[in-house]
C-alpha cells in the first residue's frame, strides 16, 4: 500500500463521498482525505465522475475513474452500468476507480474491489437470494477481482453462519454487550479510549453508572418481551477490575438480566494473562460464565514487551491452565499478525505453541494501524510488515488452525489494516460464538451498555427489507457516567 499523508478527491456528477473514499483506502493506508473541487497540482488526486447516456435506448450511466499524479493524469477507467452486473450506478464507479487505482499502483488486492466489514456477508446474501456457489464465486472472482483464496474464505464463512443462524435462531432474541473500558496498560497498536490508571473507586463509581443503564435496558427487554440469547463482557479487560468489583458486576448482571438468558452463551473476555486469578475465574464459573477469552496476542516475549504487555507466554500458560482447572472448555485466544519486529517466523512459533494447548478457539487478528495509536504515532520506530510477508504469515496461522481442526465462521475487516487482509475466527465445531456471529451476520438486534458501546438495532420489514439503526453511548468514561447521572 501507498502510505500517504494526503489524498484528494474530486466528486463529479455524484455525491458518493463514502464510497470513492473505501475504494481508495485500499490503495493509501492511513491516507487523510480532503474532497475538492479541482485536480491538485501537488500529491495524488482521485476523480469519481458519473455521466448520463442520454440517447441509449435504455437508461445507461457512464462511470469514470482517474488518478492524478501532480496534476498529470496517470491512469483511468470507464464503465457503463450495462457493461456489469453489479448494475448500479454506485458500485459501477467504485469498480471503475478501483480498475483506475490498480493499474497506477499495481498493488496486490486480495480483497479486490470488494470493500466494508463483511465480505462474507455479501456472499451469504447472495446465497440466500437464490444464487449458487458457482454464481457467487464467478462474480467475486470476475466482478470483484477478489483473490481464489479469499473467495473461497467467503463462501466457507458464509455457509457457516447460514447453518449458525438457522441453528440458533439468530434472528429471533437479542444479543447484549457490556463494556468495561479499563486496562491495567496501554497496548502499542490500541486506540480504545480506555483508563488505564483508575483505581477501584473510579471502577465501582463506573459500575454504578453501568447498573442504571441495564436497568434500562431490562426494562425494554421486558417490555417488547425479548429475550438474551447471547452476552459478551468486553472492553478493556472485564478481568482487570478487582475480585470485589468483579463480583458486584457479575451479580448485578445476574440479577438484571437473569430472567432473560434462558441457556444463553455467557463470555467474558479476560484477555491479559496477567489480570487472571484463580479466585476471579471461580467468580467468572459461579455466576455462568461458559465461555471466556485469554489472549496472549504473540508468545514471544520480547515482542509482548515491545508492545507494552504486561505478561508473559508463561504467564498465559499459567492463565490458561488455571481455566481448564476451573472447568472452562470454551476458550478463545486471541492473536496479532504483523506486530512490530515480528515476521512469519513468529507466527509459526506463536501457532505451534498454541497446537500444543490445543484452544477450541483462535482468532487470527490482521494488525490494523489506528490513527489514535502510538503504533501510528511513531511509526518510523515500527516499520510495516510487506504484503508478500503478511500474505506468508496469515498462511502460516491458517495452515495450523486447520490442522488443529478449527474452521472459520466469523470474519470482519478493518480500516488501514496492513495488506487490505481481514481477521478470521475459527473453531471447533460446536465451539463457534453466536455472539460473534450475530455482530458480524447482522441479523439480530445487539444492545450495548457501558462507555463506548454501540447499540445495533435491526428493523426487517417485508416490504422495505431490512435497515439497522446505531445507537451511541459516549466513548469518554467521566462523560459517559454524568450522561447516566442526568438519565
Amino acid at each position: 500500500m501507498i502510505d500517504s499523508t494526503q489524498v484528494f478527491c474530486v466528486l463529479q456528477g455524484h455525491d458518493y463521498v463514502y464510497e470513492l473514499q473505501s475504494i481508495t483506502q485500499i490503495f493509501f493506508a492511513n491516507a487523510r482525505f480532503a474532497f475538492v473541487n479541482d485536480i491538485s497540482m501537488v500529491g495524488y488526486t482521485v476523480v469519481g465522475r458519473l455521466e448520463h447516456k442520454l440517447d441509449a435506448a435504455a437508461p445507461e450511466i457512464i462511470c469514470i475513474g482517474e488518478f492524478y499524479c501532480n496534476g498529470q493524469l496517470s491512469s483511468s477507467h470507464i464503465l457503463s452500468t450495462s457493461e456489469v452486473e453489479v448494475k448500479s450506478a454506485k458500485r459501477t464507479l467504485m469498480l471503475a476507480l478501483f480498475h483506475a487505482l490498480k493499474e497506477a499502483t499495481g498493488q496486490p488486492t486480495p480483497w479486490g474491489a470488494l470493500v466494508g466489514v463483511r465480505p462474507a456477508k455479501q456472499a451469504r446474501l447472495w446465497l440466500e437470494e437464490g444464487d449458487s456457489e458457482a454464481a457467487v464465486t464467478k462474480r467475486l472472482n470476475q466482478v470483484y477481482q477478489c483473490r481464489e483464496d479469499k473467495i473461497r474464505l467467503a463462501l466457507e464463512v458464509a455457509r457457516a453462519e447460514q447453518k449458525l443462524i438457522a441453528r440458533q435462531k439468530l434472528n429471533s432474541g437479542v444479543g447484549l454487550y457490556i463494556g468495561i473500558p479499563f486496562c491495567p496498560s496501554r497496548c502499542l497498536y490500541c486506540s480504545f479510549v480506555v483508563a488505564q490508571k483508575a483505581g477501584a473507586d473510579a471502577h465501582k463509581r463506573y459500575l454504578t453508572a453501568l447498573t442504571k443503564e441495564c436497568k434500562k435496558l431490562a426494562a425494554d427487554l421486558h417490555l417488547n418481551r425479548q429475550s438474551i440469547n447471547a452476552i459478551y463482557i468486553g472492553g478493556g479487560t472485564p478481568t482487570a477490575l478487582s475480585e470485589d468489583n468483579l463480583a458486584f458486576l457479575l451479580e448485578m448482571i445476574s440479577r438484571v438480566f437473569g430472567s432473560f438468558m434462558n441457556a444463553a452463551e455467557y463470555t467474558v473476555e479476560a484477555g491479559r494473562p496477567d489480570s487472571i486469578t484463580l479466585e476471579k475465574l471461580a467468580l467468572l464459573k459461579e455466576n455462568g460464565v461458559n465461555r471466556i477469552a485469554i489472549n496472549p496476542q504473540t508468545l514471544n516475549n520480547d515482542t509482548l514487551k515491545r508492545i507494552g504487555r504486561n505478561h508473559t507466554a508463561q504467564d498465559f500458560y499459567k492463565a490458561y491452565e488455571m481455566a481448564l482447572q476451573m472447568g472452562f472448555t470454551n476458550i478463545n485466544t486471541d492473536i496479532i499478525a504483523g506486530l512490530p519486529g515480528e515476521g512469519p517466523e513468529d507466527m509459526r512459533y506463536t501457532m505451534e505453541g498454541l497446537q500444543k494447548i490445543a484452544p477450541s478457539h483462535i482468532t487470527v487478528h490482521t494488525l490494523a494501524i489506528k490513527r489514535a495509536s502510538r503504533l501510528n504515532e511513531n511509526r518510523l520506530e515500527y516499520p510495516a510488515m510487506d504484503f508478500e510477508t503478511m500474505d506468508h504469515t496469515l498462511a502460516i496461522s491458517q495452515e495450523i488452525c486447520q490442522g488443529l481442526g478449527l474452521r472459520p465462521y466469523y470474519m470482519y475487516r478493518q480500516k488501514n489494516m496492513l495488506g487490505h487482509f481481514e481477521n478470521v475466527g475459527y473453531s471447533l465445531p460446536g465451539f463457534e460464538s453466536l455472539y460473534n456471529v450475530a455482530m458480524m451476520a447482522e441479523t439480530q438486534t445487539v444492545l450495548a451498555a457501558g462507555a463506548g458501546g454501540v447499540t445495533k438495532t435491526i428493523f426487517d420489514n417485508k416490504q422495505e427489507g431490512v435497515r439497522i439503526e446505531r445507537t451511541f453511548n459516549p466513548k469518554d468514561v467521566e462523560t459517559y457516567i454524568k450522561r447516566m447521572e442526568i438519565d
